[in-house]
Order: C-alpha cells, then structure tokens, then sequence
C-alpha cells in the first residue's frame, strides 16, 4: 500500500507540474499577443481605424439622407442673376438646400465624435462674414 501511495502521489505531482508548465505557456503565449498588439505600427492602426470608418459608411449615408425624405417641396421667392448662363440661380438654390439638408445631421454627428459643437462653429462664421458687410 505504500508503493500504491506513492505512486499516487508522485501521478499528482506530476499532474500539477504539467498544469503548471500549462498555465506558464498560456500567460506566454497572452504576454506576446498584447506585445504583438501593442507593438504595431501607427500604418496599421490608422489602416485598423479606416477600416472601422468603411464599415460604419452605410449607416452613416442612411442617416445624411433622412432629412432629404422629409422635404415636401421648395418655394423660391427671390432669384437674381442671368438665367442660361451656366447653372441656373434655381438650380444653384435647389443644390444648396439638398446639399445643407444631407450634410448637416452627418457633421453634426462628425462634431460630437471629436468634440466639435458644428453649429456654433457655422453661426461664428457666419458672424464674422456679417459683420465684414456691415
């Protein structure tokens, strides 16, 4: 019974070497993953990054084009200029308009990313430009 024994222990001994030899490569093989990560260059975070930006694309077109969908219809009720030269003054108004419509939300959305408050950075220039005329 004593061989018995120790055999058994020496079996667990040997088990807990093993799980310990184990758990050691386990924590290597973790530490030189997050070096790895941590180790990349600033091309492949940036490529990383554009990647991210592509994926989220759709929903972003899906939501600058929202407004669009709610415009019932346009009035224009003052046009100057020389109609057939270029661009017509109603064409250029109608560009405007759907252009400011769909890009608003998406540099509204663009501005809280980074911290930006777009709407007051608008109002400032179109303060100062006011305030040029006068």
């Amino acid at each position: 019974n004593k061989a018995t024994a120790k055999d058994k222990a020496a079996a667990m001994r040997e088990e807990a070497d093993a799980l310990k030899y184990f758990r050691l490569a386990e924590a290597d093989a973790d530490r030189a993953s997050i070096e790895a990560g941590n180790a990349r260059s600033d091309t492949l975070a940036a490529l990383e990054l554009e990647k991210a930006r592509l994926e989220a694309m759709p929903g972003i077109i899906a939501e600058m084009v929202k407004p669009a969908e709610k415009i019932k219809g346009i009035s224009i009720s003052h046009i100057n200029g020389k109609l057939g030269e270029g661009t017509s003054p109603i064409n250029q108004t109608i560009d405007s308009i759907m252009g400011m419509a769909v890009q608003m939300p998406a540099l509204n959305k663009i501005g809280e990313a980074i911290g930006v408050n777009v709407a007051e950075g608008l109002n400032a220039v179109v303060d100062q430009e006011v305030s040029k005329k006068d």
